[in-house]
């Protein structure tokens, strides 16, 4: 079963932030319908949550 992970998106240069992982799909299109999910920082820089599949490790990759 394929996991999805949330992301925090600015519109400036800053790197997204995870926010949660292991979220199956229902779960994570659920957190990006709200409305609590997107908004103006006082900066007034916006964001908004998405979320993207999780990559999948292979088993030599766990082994590490």
């Amino acid at each position: 079963m394929e996991r999805y992970k949330i992301l925090r998106f600015f519109d400036d240069a800053r790197p997204a932030k995870t926010l949660d992982t292991g979220l199956d799909l229902y779960a994570a299109q659920a957190h990006c319908s709200r409305p609590d999910t997107r908004g103006t920082l006082r900066s007034g820089v916006q964001w908004f949550d998405g979320y993207t599949a999780q990559r999948q490790h292979t088993p030599q990759e766990e082994q590490l």
